[in-house]
């Protein structure tokens, strides 16, 4: 092979390897900002430092001038074992504890890196060098001609460098053991173990000159463990995402519990308060009909019942209560039942304007919604010196076949209106409001496959329930 094949051989190959770290390097950066792990930035560091390898390889068979080319020795030795230390670390992280029989290998790729920046920085700023030295002939190998150098390793380089080439061997060894011990049928490890320690024989044998005609195939040795230390830290988001997704589940069932249980809070609260003014009269004798104040109170303990069994599976979309044909009118003269000692006491008109049609649904579901919507605008025009002559309408329409609650409010703003039915949302948090009534609402229609809207183009404030 003459000089021109090999250089372009050279550059074409460890582009192709840059390429892959690269690749590798993002991977592993999109592992670590998922997981939120430092253990993930060793994979990271490892594909860094290896596709810096391949760069000032593929870099420096370009010739500038002579002292950068003799420095970038330095920095392969640097990339190469820095490279190495972050693949003991990843090592590590995989096998979840350290390994104390490789604290001496992290020890030795520290010194030997900080020794080689010691070197690069003298070579840069003396043109001294004390593990090279240099030449002035011209070397027959086609490696040391591609790279331009003009130094040679010494004794101590040597000695280093060789050493270097032991603790890598013992590194290998000791990892093979290991996931021999723990019974890890890792195939690509593995093979990343031959190739690494093969690759750092031929690399060491041609940095200490003692072959030079093929070239430098360190980063080879990190393919496979890129690959694998990847494909393990993706399987480790993975399975946090499916644990974050059953927590987020869990949650929202919470979340439906504490829903249920305001939701039971709120309607009951209703029935209670018919139920206290009815045992009132009794009390105080002045009830005219007790039988028919009987029956009354009976009825609302039973609408407390089924309140409560209501909300029970509420929330269930496989559950199916009990539905009939239902008149409007019956359930619309039931909520007023509800609401109508509330809306004298607050002197507030109610307007009831009946096209009577019916419906099939549950009718304990309907009439609470049509309560929440009377008390919602009850609570809006109640307010002190609001309104002179405050009043709300419901109005039924058998044509469209829906409900309208209209109060003498002059609307809702845009803004307001995107979030009144999200459960918690409140504009009368001062008077009290909880943002529990319309939330509540919106569910028991949307359940029973009905709609709840804000009429925008009403001059009032108008919410129409479709059926």
């Amino acid at each position: 092979m003459d000089l021109d094949l090999y250089i372009a051989f050279t550059r074409y190959l460890t582009t192709f390897v840059f390429s892959f770290f690269i690749y590798q390097l993002f991977a592993s950066l999109v592992n670590y900002t998922q997981l939120k792990e430092r253990e993930a930035l060793w994979p990271m560091v490892m594909c860094l430092t290896t596709a810096a390898y391949c760069f000032v390889f593929a870099f420096n068979t370009h010739f500038i001038n002579q002292k950068l080319s003799d420095f970038l020795l330095m920095i392969f030795w640097v990339c190469a074992y820095s490279s190495f230390y972050s693949y003991i670390r990843t090592i590590e992280v995989y096998l979840k504890r350290r390994i104390k029989k490789l604290e001496f290998a992290k020890l030795y790729c520290v010194f030997l890196v900080s020794v080689q920046i010691v070197c690069a920085i003298s070579t840069l700023l003396f043109n001294h060098n004390f593990l090279f030295d240099e030449h002035n002939y011209v070397k027959s190998n086609l490696f040391a001609q591609t790279m331009h150098f003009n130094v040679s390793p010494n004794i101590y380089g040597k000695i280093l460098g060789g050493l270097g080439a032991l603790v890598v061997l013992y590194t290998c060894i000791v990892i093979w053991i290991e996931l021999n011990r723990l019974k890890r049928n890792e195939v690509l490890l593995k093979l990343g173990i031959i190739v690494t320690f093969l690759a750092v024989l031929n690399d060491t044998a041609l940095g200490l000159e003692i072959s030079g005609a093929i070239l430098p195939l360190y980063y080879f040795g990190n393919a496979f463990e890129a690959v694998r230390f990847n494909l393990y830290f993706q399987r480790k988001v993975y399975r946090k995402l499916f644990n974050l997704e059953n927590e987020v589940v869990r949650l929202s069932r919470i979340a439906q519990f504490g829903f249920a249980a305001a939701s039971i809070a709120h309607d009951i609260r209703n029935h209670i308060f018919v139920l206290k003014i009815g045992i009132d009269k009794l009390i105080k004798g002045r009830e005219e009909d007790p039988q028919k104040n009987y029956k009354s109170l009976n009825k609302h303990i039973n609408k407390v019942s089924e309140i409560t069994d209501l909300y029970m599976n509420v929330f269930d979309k496989n559950n199916a209560n009990e539905k009939n044909s239902v008149s409007v009118k019956k359930i619309v003269d039931e909520a007023i039942e509800l609401v109508a000692q509330k809306f004298q006491n607050s002197n507030v008109v109610l307007i009831v304007d009946i096209e009577d049609f019916s419906i099939n649904c549950n009718e304990t579901e309907i009439t609470i919604s049509i309560v929440n919507l009377l008390k919602n605008a009850l609570e809006e025009v109640s307010c002190v010196d609001k309104y002179q002559s405050p009043w709300v309408q419901v109005h039924t329409y058998a044509s469209k076949r829906s409900i309208c609650v209209t109060d003498c409010g002059q609307g809702i703003s845009n803004e307001i209106a995107s979030e009144i039915f999200n459960f918690g949302y409140s504009t009368k948090k001062a008077v009290g409001g909880h943002g529990v009534g319309l939330a509540i609402t919106k569910a028991l229609l949307k359940r029973s496959g009905f709609q709840l809207g804000l009429l925008k183009d009403s001059k009032n404030t108008t919410f129409e329930v479709l059926f």
